[in-house]
């Protein structure tokens, strides 16, 4: 299982219809649900719906990536954003 999806998981288990996990970790998940081994993955792809996004959470979304403590943070300047963040010091996340 990829580091810290459960925890992801629990973070956001009130979000659910807020975003979407794709890319390798997506994968493990299913693979697993199958008994299938699939290969390690380290960080979580997600995509957030911008039309169920409330105020609730945005909230929970920042203080999540406050409570990582990412050392990195990017964002794009395109007019698709997409954030990245990188080496979190809090070892419960990925």
């Amino acid at each position: 299982m990829v580091k810290g999806l459960t925890h992801f998981a629990d973070f956001f288990k009130n979000f659910t219809a807020n975003y979407i996990l794709i890319g390798g970790a997506a994968c493990d998940v299913l693979m697993n649900k199958v008994g299938v081994n699939f290969r390690a993955t380290k960080d979580l792809d997600i995509i957030l719906i911008v039309e169920a996004i409330s105020p609730e959470f945005v909230k929970q979304f920042w203080e999540y990536i406050k409570e990582g403590n990412y050392n990195v943070k990017q964002k794009s300047i395109e007019e698709r954003n997409y954030y990245r963040f990188l080496k979190p010091t809090n070892n419960k996340f990925p």
